[in-house]
Protein backbone atom coordinates (compact mmCIF):
# COMPACT_ATOMS: atom_id res chain seq x y z
CA UNK A 1 0.00 0.00 0.00
CA UNK A 2 1.44 3.36 -1.06
CA UNK A 3 0.38 5.31 2.04
CA UNK A 4 2.22 2.85 4.32
CA UNK A 5 5.52 3.87 2.70
CA UNK A 6 4.79 7.55 3.39
CA UNK A 7 3.95 6.79 7.02
CA UNK A 8 7.56 5.71 7.50
CA UNK A 9 9.25 8.64 5.72
CA UNK A 10 10.76 10.39 7.47
CA UNK A 11 10.52 8.55 10.78
CA UNK A 12 9.21 10.86 13.51
CA UNK A 13 12.01 13.08 14.76
CA UNK A 14 14.45 11.95 12.06
CA UNK A 15 14.72 14.47 9.29
CA UNK A 16 12.46 16.58 7.16
CA UNK A 17 10.55 15.45 4.10
CA UNK A 18 10.36 18.31 1.63
CA UNK A 19 8.50 18.12 -1.66
CA UNK A 20 7.99 20.62 -4.44
CA UNK A 21 5.03 20.65 -6.79
CA UNK A 22 4.48 23.11 -9.61
CA UNK A 23 1.40 24.62 -11.20
CA UNK A 24 2.18 26.80 -14.20
CA UNK A 25 0.08 29.03 -16.39
CA UNK A 26 -0.33 32.10 -14.17
CA UNK A 27 1.66 34.35 -16.53
CA UNK A 28 -1.53 35.79 -17.96
CA UNK A 29 -0.94 39.00 -19.86
CA UNK A 30 -4.21 38.42 -21.71
CA UNK A 31 -7.60 36.73 -21.14
CA UNK A 32 -6.87 36.40 -17.43
CA UNK A 33 -10.32 36.04 -15.81
CA UNK A 34 -11.14 32.58 -17.18
CA UNK A 35 -7.64 31.14 -16.90
CA UNK A 36 -7.08 32.41 -13.35
CA UNK A 37 -10.42 31.03 -12.18
CA UNK A 38 -9.49 27.62 -13.62
CA UNK A 39 -5.96 27.72 -12.16
CA UNK A 40 -7.10 28.81 -8.70
CA UNK A 41 -9.68 26.00 -8.67
CA UNK A 42 -6.95 23.55 -9.66
CA UNK A 43 -4.73 24.88 -6.86
CA UNK A 44 -7.56 24.62 -4.31
CA UNK A 45 -8.43 21.07 -5.43
CA UNK A 46 -4.77 20.00 -5.29
CA UNK A 47 -4.23 21.49 -1.83
CA UNK A 48 -7.47 19.90 -0.64
CA UNK A 49 -6.36 16.49 -1.93
CA UNK A 50 -2.94 16.91 -0.32
CA UNK A 51 -4.58 17.81 2.99
CA UNK A 52 -6.90 14.78 2.80
CA UNK A 53 -3.95 12.46 2.08
CA UNK A 54 -1.88 13.90 4.94
CA UNK A 55 -4.82 13.60 7.35
CA UNK A 56 -5.30 9.97 6.25
CA UNK A 57 -1.69 9.06 7.08
CA UNK A 58 -1.59 11.12 10.27
CA UNK A 59 0.84 13.76 8.98
CA UNK A 60 -1.38 16.86 8.60
CA UNK A 61 -0.74 18.26 12.07
CA UNK A 62 3.02 18.36 11.43
CA UNK A 63 2.78 19.52 7.80
CA UNK A 64 3.70 22.95 6.49
CA UNK A 65 2.59 23.74 2.94
CA UNK A 66 3.75 27.01 1.41
CA UNK A 67 2.99 28.49 -1.99
CA UNK A 68 5.26 30.90 -3.79
CA UNK A 69 5.49 32.65 -7.11
CA UNK A 70 8.42 34.32 -8.84
CA UNK A 71 6.41 37.50 -9.39
CA UNK A 72 3.02 39.00 -8.69
CA UNK A 73 0.43 40.66 -10.91
CA UNK A 74 -0.42 44.34 -11.08
CA UNK A 75 -3.92 45.12 -9.83
CA UNK A 76 -4.88 47.14 -12.92
CA UNK A 77 -6.05 45.19 -15.94
CA UNK A 78 -4.17 45.88 -19.19
CA UNK A 79 -5.82 46.35 -22.60
CA UNK A 80 -5.75 42.58 -23.28
CA UNK A 81 -7.88 41.57 -20.24
CA UNK A 82 -4.76 40.47 -18.38
CA UNK A 83 -2.30 41.90 -15.89
CA UNK A 84 1.40 42.57 -16.03
CA UNK A 85 4.23 41.57 -13.68
CA UNK A 86 4.98 43.27 -10.38
CA UNK A 87 6.93 42.47 -7.23
CA UNK A 88 4.17 42.02 -4.60
CA UNK A 89 2.50 38.62 -4.50
CA UNK A 90 0.28 36.50 -2.31
CA UNK A 91 1.63 33.51 -0.44
CA UNK A 92 -0.47 30.83 1.20
CA UNK A 93 0.75 28.91 4.24
CA UNK A 94 -1.39 25.98 5.42
CA UNK A 95 -1.01 22.98 7.68
CA UNK A 96 -2.38 21.46 10.85
CA UNK A 97 -0.17 23.64 13.06
CA UNK A 98 -0.60 26.85 11.06
CA UNK A 99 -2.45 29.68 12.75
CA UNK A 100 -4.79 31.15 10.14
CA UNK A 101 -4.97 34.83 9.37
CA UNK A 102 -3.35 37.61 7.42
CA UNK A 103 0.33 38.25 8.11
CA UNK A 104 1.40 41.66 6.90
CA UNK A 105 -0.73 44.51 5.64
CA UNK A 106 -3.80 43.93 3.51
CA UNK A 107 -3.19 45.06 -0.07
CA UNK A 108 -4.09 48.72 -0.40
CA UNK A 109 -4.95 50.08 -3.82
CA UNK A 110 -4.32 53.57 -2.42
CA UNK A 111 -0.65 52.65 -1.88
CA UNK A 112 0.35 51.86 -5.49
CA UNK A 113 3.74 53.13 -6.61
CA UNK A 114 4.28 55.28 -9.70
CA UNK A 115 4.20 52.20 -11.96
CA UNK A 116 0.90 50.88 -10.58
CA UNK A 117 2.56 48.23 -8.37
CA UNK A 118 1.47 47.23 -4.87
CA UNK A 119 4.16 47.51 -2.21
CA UNK A 120 4.97 44.15 -0.66
CA UNK A 121 4.17 43.77 3.04
CA UNK A 122 6.03 40.54 3.83
CA UNK A 123 9.48 39.68 2.50
CA UNK A 124 9.31 36.14 1.09
CA UNK A 125 12.52 35.38 2.99
CA UNK A 126 10.55 35.87 6.23
CA UNK A 127 8.42 32.88 5.16
CA UNK A 128 11.53 30.84 4.41
CA UNK A 129 12.87 31.80 7.87
CA UNK A 130 9.54 30.63 9.33
CA UNK A 131 9.94 27.19 7.75
CA UNK A 132 13.60 26.86 8.65
CA UNK A 133 13.46 28.12 12.23
CA UNK A 134 9.92 27.53 13.53
CA UNK A 135 9.25 24.23 11.75
CA UNK A 136 12.62 22.63 11.10
CA UNK A 137 14.55 24.08 14.05
CA UNK A 138 17.59 25.29 12.09
CA UNK A 139 19.25 28.68 11.85
CA UNK A 140 17.99 30.40 8.69
CA UNK A 141 20.80 32.98 8.35
CA UNK A 142 23.29 30.78 6.44
CA UNK A 143 20.70 29.62 3.89
CA UNK A 144 19.11 33.06 3.44
CA UNK A 145 22.43 34.95 3.64
CA UNK A 146 21.07 37.25 6.32
CA UNK A 147 18.62 37.54 9.19
CA UNK A 148 14.92 37.54 8.39
CA UNK A 149 11.99 37.50 10.77
CA UNK A 150 9.97 34.31 11.11
CA UNK A 151 6.30 35.31 10.87
CA UNK A 152 5.08 33.29 13.87
CA UNK A 153 2.26 31.66 11.92
CA UNK A 154 2.48 28.36 13.76
CA UNK A 155 4.66 25.34 14.33
CA UNK A 156 4.22 21.58 14.10
CA UNK A 157 3.66 21.19 17.85
CA UNK A 158 0.88 23.83 17.80
CA UNK A 159 -1.80 21.43 16.61
CA UNK A 160 -4.24 20.30 19.27
CA UNK A 161 -5.51 16.71 19.51
CA UNK A 162 -7.58 15.83 16.47
CA UNK A 163 -11.35 15.68 16.49
CA UNK A 164 -13.03 13.29 14.04
CA UNK A 165 -9.92 13.12 11.83
CA UNK A 166 -9.52 16.89 11.52
CA UNK A 167 -6.99 19.26 13.02
CA UNK A 168 -8.16 22.15 15.16
CA UNK A 169 -7.55 24.41 12.16
CA UNK A 170 -10.81 23.88 10.28
CA UNK A 171 -9.51 25.79 7.32
CA UNK A 172 -10.75 26.60 3.86
CA UNK A 173 -9.18 23.43 2.49
CA UNK A 174 -11.09 21.23 4.90
CA UNK A 175 -14.39 22.96 4.21
CA UNK A 176 -13.83 22.71 0.46
CA UNK A 177 -13.22 18.95 0.68
CA UNK A 178 -16.34 18.44 2.77
CA UNK A 179 -18.55 20.47 0.42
Amino acid sequence: MRSARWRRWPPPGQGVAARKASLGGFDTHSSQPDSHARLLNELADGLGALRAALVEIGRWDGALVMTYAEYGRRPRENLSRGTDHEMARAHFVVGGGVHGGLYGLAPGLSRLDGNGNLPFAVDFRDLHATALEDWWGVDSAPALEGRFKPRGCGRPDAAAPRRRGRSRHDDVLGRRQAA
